[in-house]
């Protein structure tokens, strides 16, 4: 599994707290807990979301209770709507933020950075 740092959240959505130190940050998409668990990844060059990688995404959302939604510039998608993933616009370059409310919000969002993270082959 990747490793992600957790930082506590200012209680606002989606931002970290930054007046805080948090020293160097570890390899691996960021992990801030405010309101909602959020990872963020840069999509790699040939990397774009196909058929076969968003089924694998909505695989891996489907398991688990959170709300997982797939956020880029261009819109968002539900994880786990195989063809809401497909729809959602991810070129090379592409800032993708993964974001997870519910019980197992955390392990969710782990699980789909580790699968979209490099070097996985996936999309």
């Amino acid at each position: 599994m990747s490793p992600m740092s957790t930082m506590p959240g200012s209680g606002t959505r989606h931002l970290a707290r930054p007046s805080q130190p948090t020293g160097p940050a570890p390899p691996g998409p960021a992990l801030r807990k405010a309101a909602v668990i959020e990872a963020t990844l840069n999509i790699a060059a040939g990397r774009g979301f196909q058929g076969r990688g968003s089924a694998r995404v909505s695989l891996v959302a489907s398991r688990f209770t959170s709300r997982i939604v797939l956020v880029t510039d261009s819109g968002s998608a539900d994880a786990r709507d195989v063809m809401a993933v497909m729809r959602l616009r991810t070129p090379p370059g592409t800032v993708l933020r993964i974001q997870a409310d519910g019980p197992d919000e955390v392990a969710a969002v782990r699980s789909i950075a580790q699968l979209l993270g490099p070097g996985n082959g996936q999309p």
